[in-house]
């Protein structure tokens, strides 16, 4: 098992990364939002739904399963990152 950062893109927060891997935080690294996920290394890529809601966006009932990774700033943005699960 290692600790391994991947790149969140606001557009399409969706990311791959090991099978069943946990997420354990996020934040911004110079401009990029990154997630920090701890992973076993041999497990088989797939898609992971990272969901993302500005402060005072309207939230989805369907992602009330989500577990929440964080909140991060972006100049006057305020984001709040879920994760949605493999898909």
């Amino acid at each position: 098992m290692r600790i391994y950062k991947y790149e969140v893109d606001l557009t399409n927060p969706c990311t791959e990364m090991p099978q069943a891997a946990k997420i354990l935080s996020c934040a911004y690294q110079g401009d990029n939002l990154m997630v920090w996920a701890l992973v076993n290394e041999e497990a088989p890529l797939v898609t992971r739904d990272i969901v993302i809601y500005g402060t005072g966006h309207p939230v989805e009932e369907i992602y009330g399963f989500s577990f929440f990774i964080g909140t991060v700033f972006q100049g006057p943005f305020v984001w709040h990152l879920f994760d949605g699960g493999e898909i």
